[in-house]
């Protein structure tokens, strides 16, 4: 059972999350990209055989092929990003995604530690090889007061960002 749509007047300008918005819960969408997403992958892989097979002009199931290849990618990127938004990037009350804006984000420190860094050889590169080269990586840790762009509630949480320095 699809939840029904509720009509909020504040948008956020991604459309995707606005369109995921626009439900009860952000999680109806997921489940309906989800399904598309399985869908289309299950058409595609029963049309592989008939397209193969064709005689005569395969134009129209080749094309219908493409069009099938398209909305899955689509449908698989849209649940990716709408289930990021579910597991990450949610306010605390109303649920909504991408809809928290950082209006304060204070530096609590930084941490330095070795690490290894997968390196890009300029040669050709070796099958199977992998080179890796111990570095310095620093880790900022912040303190971030978000507010919500469409109830206003406010919340707090921990990030940290880690750059290579060495």
């Amino acid at each position: 059972m699809v939840k029904k749509k509720k009509k909020n007047k504040k948008i956020l300008g991604i459309w995707f999350a606005d369109w995921a918005n626009s439900f009860e819960d952000p999680r109806s969408a997921y489940y309906i990209t989800l399904a598309i997403s399985i869908v289309s992958f299950i058409l595609l892989f029963s049309m592989v055989g008939p397209v193969n097979n064709a005689t005569g002009s395969k134009t129209g199931l080749v094309t219908l092929v493409w069009i099938i290849i398209i909305t899955f990618f689509f449908s698989l990127f849209l649940t990716l990003k709408i289930h990021s938004g579910i597991s990450t990037h949610h306010c605390p009350k109303c649920k909504r995604i991408y809809a928290g804006e950082i209006y304060k984000q204070t530096h609590l420190g930084s941490r330095q530690r070795t690490a290894e860094f997968r390196v890009k050889e300029k040669e050709k590169v070796e099958t199977g090889k992998k080179k890796f080269e111990t570095g310095v990586e620093q880790i900022d840790t912040y303190h971030n007061k978000t507010k919500c762009k469409l109830c206003n509630h406010k919340w707090e949480y921990n990030s940290a960002k880690s750059t290579r320095v060495a």
